[in-house]
């Protein structure tokens, strides 16, 4: 099988927000781009570069025949077949748990708000932001199957 790849990007109210402060931050500095000091500017093009990236937030999901690897705002983890025991829709991820790595009670999630996948090992449990959480699930459940089938 091939591997397919799924995304949610950081979207809804939480974008709205985080584009707001940021820009209006960036707006707020924008003068000292002109009057200030070396550092002043270094600074302003940070912010800007920060907000571009944190706009620009998204999860990525891949699932192969040998593992699931996930992805956030440059960290990553990889989960191999074999070591899954459980896969289930996870909850649901609101504004008040934020965005990127977080621990979301005893899990490690992978997350911009909205829908999420559980991907449970012997060892870890993991919270992963998917827009079709069931295509995921049913993805990885029939790999899962095909492995134990030619196992």
């Amino acid at each position: 099988m091939q591997s397919n790849v799924y995304t949610r990007r950081l979207g809804g109210p939480m974008f709205w927000v985080v584009a707001i402060i940021l820009v209006g931050a960036a707006v707020a500095m924008a003068p000292k781009m002109f009057t200030g000091s070396a550092w002043d500017v270094v600074w302003w093009f940070v912010l800007v570069l920060f907000s571009v990236a944190c706009l620009l937030m998204r999860v990525k999901v891949t699932v192969d025949d040998s593992e699931v690897r996930f992805t956030v705002f440059g960290f990553s983890d990889r989960v191999a077949l074999s070591s899954i025991v459980n896969v289930c829709r996870g909850p649901e991820i609101t504004f008040k748990h934020g965005a990127g790595v977080r621990f979301i009670g005893n899990a490690t999630g992978y997350v911009v708000p909205g829908p999420t996948v559980q991907i449970e090992t012997s060892t870890s449990t993991y919270l992963v932001s998917a827009t079709d959480p069931e295509a995921v699930i049913a993805d990885i459940e029939a790999r899962l199957h095909a492995a134990n089938v030619t196992a």
